[in-house]
């Protein structure tokens, strides 16, 4: 692909090319300058055309920045890789904040970039915190709404102001090969053109609107390109002033001390933090487990905007989507955010089908999911929400012609006008929804998180004293659990079942499958040749059907191989597709992410993650007959060697408790009654106590 820069030539000589033939036929005499000068103004105005065009493909701020990058080669630039948003729980996707590994961020989408510069004695700038090499960076979520980022040469920790803004505390380690220089440049994370930054006394104002302070000592006060603009030149003006945005400032952080800088908004914030619960406690497990499953929760946290769900990063994604949310909505009440998942999980009772694609067939089952893992931790939904999504099932499953209905919010604006748009579903087949999601019909993936609906939809009737319903819908899902497994096997139907949405559902989380046919087919996955995977919720809930399966082995497998490929090392962060997938543009308008390689964070990657590692600790399995309990599934033997200790885990039936003593496993069950099991690695015969609350 050809970025802007490259672009930008061949659009100019083919404006020239359009006016040649003009010029070439000019008639002699007096017409002669008339006609030469309409032919330069069609080459002015076919070049003008070009730059719209290109403008509007690729975006006036990340335009500004491929042309600055190709100008100034030897300056330096954002990493553009592993960004994360940063604010109060909730804030609007406008008023997050972005980091990038190294340390740089930006205040907001739009505003400015602020990176770290490793300055040597004789004023060479040895790197950036855009340049330090990834593996060279470690991150890692504070327990204020903050990150830290370690370096060789600082630890540079961004916190949320609850008055507004972010705070920086820099510490420094102790060098004579070195300084440090915290710049401001209209370029970052999420930057936007710069063009005015005031010194005074007591700090820096930049754009008439934000502050930083303290005021420090100022080692470059000017414009971006300006000649020796990259070392330190103490500034004889007060202030910088740039027509194009590339106004820029640099402080020299003191040695030996914390350097606080104090970024301030004076529009303040708003919160949802007084919705948020304790999570679960782990003692004694790997510690690097450990630090995902925490942030994977902060990561979910991070992520939304107000009360909403987002499918990947804010900006990327400026809407709800059904599917992606159920998951998000799961994960966080697990992890014991339930008065959070309550609220999360409005809109997902009420209304019926949201999400980019339209209204897809998958909703109503994902929707019923949803909302009876949330009840069965919390308070129950609304019953005539659950009434009416169980009847769109059913009108699924016996639909004669194409199944059409509405939906709300926003499409993704590749599909805006596309007719599909409201076709949930076609004529069923051999007892089988025929469902559209992600514009195919993945028949298998459908019919199964429909069958999670209707189950957990008795579970809700059953709670509140619906017997009827409860047994009719029982019966319904039953007939459906058949017609599954029965087109599983058919031959007619291998490539409805070689669908990588068949293999993400199967046991987890519909328990549909039975169990030598799915493992035969997984078994042949596992050995298909695969590259880096695109869509690593897929990945990551293939691996929770192997963790069902009985082969934690291949479970770590997996943990293993993500945990090396995170975009932002330490905070275990994921990502989707290749680019911009089912982008708005917004991005385009910023200086900064301007060639992404992915879509990340990924907040359906961080549920599915979030979900594996609390059900490696305790899960519960829809069984023939009944439900059981398996606790420590994902547990591996190396753990059993010290106490272990965890509570506030989530699962079908209530919060668990468990501990490890070396000799027994005592298990409380905050529910009804289960029957429990151990996981493969602790000793044969261990003991368990189990205690009902």
């Amino acid at each position: 692909m050809l970025t802007a820069y490259q672009v930008c030539p061949y659009a100019m000589y083919g404006a020239l090319a359009l006016a040649v033939p003009p010029v070439i036929a000019i008639p002699r005499g007096r017409w002669r300058w008339t006609f030469a000068v309409a032919a330069l103004l069609i080459v002015a105005g076919s070049a003008f055309a070009a730059r719209i065009l290109i403008v509007h493909r690729i975006g006036e701020g990340r335009l500004a920045v491929l042309l600055a990058m190709k100008a100034r080669p030897n300056d330096p630039w954002p990493r553009g890789s592993g960004h994360v948003p940063l604010g109060a729980f909730g804030a609007a996707e406008s008023r997050k904040g972005w980091l990038e590994p190294g340390g740089s961020f930006s205040p907001a989408a739009g505003t400015f970039g602020i990176s770290l510069w490793v300055v040597a004695p004789d004023g060479a700038l040895i790197t950036t915190s855009d340049s330090i090499p990834l593996e060279q960076t470690r991150s890692r979520y504070t327990g204020s709404s903050g990150i830290a980022v370690d370096t060789p040469y600082y630890t540079a920790t961004w916190t949320v102001r609850p008055e507004g803004g972010f705070k920086l505390a820099l510490n420094v380690k102790p060098s004579a090969d070195y300084h440090i220089e915290v710049a401001f440049r209209g370029v970052g994370p999420a930057g936007g053109p710069l063009t005015d930054i005031v010194a005074g006394t007591d700090g820096l104002r930049l754009a008439g609107r934000w502050t930083i302070s303290p005021a420090a000592r100022l080692t470059f006060l000017g414009e971006e390109g300006e000649p020796g603009w990259t070392r330190p030149n103490a500034p004889l003006a007060s202030a910088a002033h740039s027509v194009s945005g590339w106004a820029a400032a640099r402080v020299a952080a003191p040695a030996g001390e914390t350097f606080i800088v104090t970024v301030s908004d004076p529009s303040g914030w708003q919160s949802i933090t007084s919705l948020l619960g304790s999570g679960p406690m782990m003692r004694g497990l790997d510690p690097v487990f450990t630090a995902s499953l925490r942030s994977q929760i902060e990561t979910l946290l991070q992520g939304l905007v107000g009360q909403e769900t987002r499918p990947g990063d804010p900006l990327n994604y400026p809407l709800q989507w059904q599917r992606d949310g159920a998951y998000v909505i799961v994960a966080l009440a697990r992890a014991g955010q339930i008065e959070l998942a309550e609220r999360l999980a409005t809109r997902t009772s009420r209304e019926d089908f949201f999400g980019g694609f339209g209204a897809e067939a998958d909703a109503p089952g994902l929707a019923l999911w949803a909302l009876g893992e949330v009840s069965a931790l919390g308070t129950a939904p609304d019953w005539p929400d659950v009434e009416r999504k169980v009847a769109l099932i059913e009108q699924m499953l016996h639909a004669t012609s194409d199944f059409r209905h509405d939906f709300s919010g926003p499409a993704v604006p590749a599909h805006r006008g596309n007719p599909e748009l409201t076709l949930v579903a076609g004529p069923s087949r051999d007892g089988l929804i025929n469902g559209r999601m992600d514009w195919h019909r993945p028949v298998f993936f459908v019919n199964a998180v429909s069958y999670a609906g209707l189950i957990d939809a008795v579970r809700i009737a059953n709670r509140l004293g619906h017997t009827a319903q409860a047994v009719a819908w029982t019966k319904d899902a039953e007939a459906l659990r058949r017609s599954w497994q029965a087109a599983f096997v058919d031959p007619a139907r291998a490539p409805d079942a070689a669908d990588d949405r068949t293999a993400i559902s199967g046991l987890w989380p519909a328990d549909i499958a039975s169990p030598p046919a799915f493992d035969e087919r997984l078994e042949r996955r596992w050995h298909e040749p695969s590259g880096h995977p695109l869509w690593t919720y897929f990945t990551i809930a293939e691996a929770h059907q192997w963790l069902r399966l009985g082969r934690p082995d291949r479970v770590w497998q997996t943990l293993d191989w993500l945990w090396t490929q995170q975009p932002q090392p330490g905070l275990f962060t994921l990502w989707e597709g290749s680019g911009e997938e089912n982008g708005f543009g917004l991005w385009k308008t910023f200086r900064g992410w301007v060639r992404p390689e992915h879509v990340t964070p990924h907040y359906w990657s961080a549920g599915e993650m979030l979900l594996l590692q609390l059900a490696m600790l305790a899960e519960t399995h829809r069984g023939q007959d009944s439900d059981e309990l398996v606790i420590g599934a994902g547990v591996p033997a190396i753990w059993l060697s010290r106490e272990i200790a965890v509570s506030g885990v989530g699962t079908a039936h209530g919060f668990v408790d468990w501990t490890w003593n070396g000799a027994e496993v005592s298990v409380t069950i905050h529910g009804p009654p289960l029957p429990v099991r151990l996981g493969q690695a602790f000793p044969a015969g261990t003991k368990v106590v189990v205690t009902i609350k």
